[in-house]
């Protein structure tokens, strides 16, 4: 089974420092590692520490350098089954490539709509003065009139909210799929992965209804 292959994109220089940074850090591995077990093993603890929690993005790419640098094979969905079996962030990455596939869909690891959709929530609910009212009853600013410091604090606290929310699901769906007897790493990555996307859309769009 294949995953849907997202279009050429030109990645960010933060995101090509990382990979670069990954090469070297194969490359060095590979010039001491005592056999091609030892290797593997620092190669699939290297990934988990590049991917994870910022990285998911790039997984896919950072996936075909481990899989290169210990002579194995991608599955056909783009996965190094070895280094992300198991793994939490895989079904980020899996999220996040079908997003990219299809224009149309949110990007499922948006930390400025996690920090939106928290500050929506939060002036929604009524206080002393009724909602989107501060304690002394004056009107609360908007999003894009809040200070760049207080977005980056609601985006932070919105951040490790959706990252635990989407952990738990992703462990779940997972469980759920291996307890009906579905084995395969690629098909069980790709179900979690379309529910993560499917829950993401879902959000913008109550979300974009409250704000409409």
């Amino acid at each position: 089974m294949t995953s849907p292959q997202p279009p050429s994109r030109t990645l960010t220089a933060a995101q090509s420092v990382i990979i670069e940074r990954f090469s070297s850090f194969l490359d060095a591995e590979r010039a001491r590692a005592a056999d091609i077990e030892a290797l593997r093993n620092i190669v699939a603890m290297g990934l988990r520490h590049f991917v994870h929690p910022d990285n998911s993005a790039i997984a896919f790419e950072l996936m075909a350098l481990a899989a290169e640098a210990v002579g194995e094979e991608l599955t056909p969905a783009g996965i190094w089954e070895s280094g992300a079996r198991g793994e939490l962030w895989l079904h980020h990455a899996v999220a996040f490539r079908a997003a990219l596939a299809n224009p149309d869909a949110p990007e499922p690891t948006n930390p400025r709509r996690a920090g939106h959709l928290g500050f929506t929530a939060y002036n929604d609910e009524p206080g002393p003065h009724g909602p989107w009212k501060t304690f002394n009853g004056r009107a609360v600013l908007g999003w894009d009139d809040l200070g760049e410091p207080t977005r980056a604090r609601w985006v932070a606290a919105g951040r490790a909210e959706r990252d635990k929310a989407l952990e738990m699901a992703a462990y779940r769906a997972n469980r759920a799929l291996v307890d009906a007897g579905i084995k395969d790493t690629d098909v069980r990555a790709l179900v979690a992965g379309a529910i993560l996307s499917a829950l993401s859309s879902a959000q913008d769009s109550a979300s974009a209804s409250r704000n409409g």
